[in-house]
């Protein structure tokens, strides 16, 4: 009884710091999750680890991101350049550009769009109204 207590616990604390890292990566550089085909593997944990926020790639030269991506695991030359240009359109993607279209809402202000953008994360992520609509969350707009 007492081990199934320790493994309930465990796998309970997995998932919180599983969700805890979603959210933290949705909050600096979301994009970064369309860059791999399968965004849970220890490469993918690797490319979040040396670039968790867009601005850090816009600030690296090319030539070093590839350097980084043909350091890891089963990415050779062809497949690192590809990355790595698609690494970069995904950082210039960044929730900066979210902020000035939110602004442009008649209504909305910096600090609304902010406190939008900070509560939903990847607006992106919703596929349509209803299931932004539909999101908990404690932002109330009037």
């Amino acid at each position: 009884m007492a081990n199934n207590r320790i493994y309930e616990q465990a796998s309970h604390d997995l998932i919180t710091n599983k969700n805890r890292l979603h959210k933290a990566i949705q909050l600096t550089f979301p994009e970064i999750e369309h860059l791999l085909a399968n965004p849970r593997g220890k490469n993918y944990w690797s490319i979040v680890l040396k670039f968790p926020h867009p601005n850090i790639v816009l600030e690296t030269k090319e030539a070093d991101i590839i350097d980084f991506l043909k350091s890891l695991s089963g990415i050779g030359e062809k497949r690192a350049n590809d990355l790595a240009q698609r690494l970069i359109r995904l950082a210039k993607l960044a929730p900066k550009r979210d902020l000035e279209i939110l602004k442009s809402i008649p209504g909305i202000a910096e600090n609304t769009a902010l406190r939008i953008i900070s509560e939903l994360g990847d607006i992106r992520r919703f596929n349509n109204p209803n299931q932004l609509n539909a999101f908990p969350s404690g932002l109330y707009l009037c």
